[in-house]
């Protein structure tokens, strides 16, 4: 309560002990008389004047609108943000110092949003300011504080609008190379070496040049068009399903960024796949388990917005081990898939399970941190799984969007 009421007490005090002093100088000039004080007792007069309209003038009546640029973004981009002030009553107000509310964990470093405006008699002001280099998440703005006073400093006043808007910056993707190369139980318990069918007899589009694709699958009307290497694409049909694990368990000795490349190489990856035709099963494993089914060729590209969209949220909040998680999620598996890890950190227990897994899944590939390959542990358990006939990744910034084409070539 202190709180509420101490500013209104604040202001309260000190425009009666100014009236005090209004009345002091009026005396003075009554009992007095002269020029000079008369000149002071009306020289004060339009200051308080302008105080009491300052204190009385409502603040609550003005019009607060912010306008995002965009509300989804990638990591990385800038967002502009317009805040817009209209009010019904002009009063030539001395200043106006506006404080947006920002999400500071948006912006790494950001200072707090603050603009001082000298409105005079404008009814509409409006203050635009730049959020640069977003981080993936989530935000929400909560509101905008409004202050003003008079040049004195005796009155002052702060009201506070609430305005709610929300940003939501998807993980940094590329584009990346994939293509299936294992092998799969068919019809009869036979294996047999999976294989895309791919119809090159018209093209469905074009897209810039990843490795891996055949030099004569090169567009060179959009390569000239564009400048940039292009290659075309066609329709595809796959036989095979994928099912991506990432590991969202929390990870004290994991840093940040190797999540976030993880985050990145993951998405990246689904894209790749879900570009093939393939089936694609995708599980984010943490605090809750999120499963995301990409049939082949069935609205694929609306489904990878969930993905997306999860992604854009997901968070290191896994409480149970990776592992442990794991392994209840391979108990509800068909065999007949490719599994592909992206983990933040082996341990023993984890090595374990995927030595296990891979007595069932024929196929399977394990993704990490390119970090860890300077640590003699984490080299001393990617043998172990070498050993098994698992084959191990490297994430790294320059290579995410080669990570599959460098562990399959």
């Amino acid at each position: 309560m202190r709180k509420t009421y101490w500013p209104l007490l604040k202001t309260t005090v000190t425009f009666l002990l100014f009236f005090f002093f209004m009345g002091i100088v009026f005396s003075y000039a009554m009992f007095h008389g002269g020029f000079v004080s008369w000149f002071l007792f009306y020289a004060t007069l339009p200051l308080t004047l302008y105080l009491l309209i300052t204190m009385i003038y409502p603040l609550r009546n003005f019009r607060v609108e912010r306008m995002l640029s965009t509300s989804e973004c990638k990591v990385g981009e800038t967002v502009k943000v317009t805040l817009t002030i209209k009010r019904t009553m002009p009063f030539p107000l001395f200043y106006l110092l506006i404080h947006d509310q920002l999400p500071m964990e948006a912006v790494k470093g950001t200072p707090p949003v603050r603009a001082l405006l000298f409105p005079g008699l404008k009814r509409t002001l409006s203050y635009s300011y730049e959020l640069q280099s977003v981080r993936r998440g989530e935000y929400h703005f909560q509101g905008v504080t409004l202050s003003t006073g008079d040049p004195l400093g005796f009155v002052q006043k702060h009201h506070f609008v609430s305005l709610k808007d929300e940003l939501l910056v998807f993980p940094e993707h590329e584009l990346a190379y994939y293509e299936h190369t294992g092998q799969n139980r068919q019809e009869g318990d036979a294996l047999a070496r999976m294989f895309d069918v791919i119809d090159t007899t018209m093209a469905v589009g074009a897209r810039e040049y990843v490795p891996g694709d055949k030099f004569s699958w090169v567009d060179w009307k959009s390569t000239a068009r564009k400048r940039t290497l292009m290659t075309k694409e066609f329709e595809q049909r796959s036989g095979h399903t994928v099912r991506l694990l990432l590991d969202r368990s929390e990870q004290q000795n994991v840093a940040p960024e190797s999540f976030e490349r993880n985050i990145s190489f993951a998405v990246s990856l689904a894209k790749a796949i879900i570009r093939k035709g393939t089936t694609l099963h995708f599980l984010s494993l943490g605090k809750d388990t999120v499963n995301i089914h990409l049939e082949a060729l069935k609205n694929q590209e609306s489904s990878f917005r969930q993905v997306l969209h999860h992604l854009a949220r997901a968070e290191r909040d896994g409480e149970a081990p990776f592992a442990k998680q794991v392994q209840e999620t391979l108990m509800r598996s068909e065999k007949e898939v490719t599994m592909v890890f992206v983990v933040q950190r082996l341990d023993p227990m984890l090595v374990t399970t995927l030595i296990k897994a891979k007595e069932t899944f024929p196929y399977l590939v394990v993704f990490m941190p390119g970090e860890d390959s300077r640590d003699a542990g984490q080299r001393t358990l990617e043998k172990q799984l070498s050993a098994h006939g698992m084959t191990i990744g490297r994430i790294r910034r320059e290579n995410i969007g080669k990570a599959w084409f460098e562990v399959t070539k």
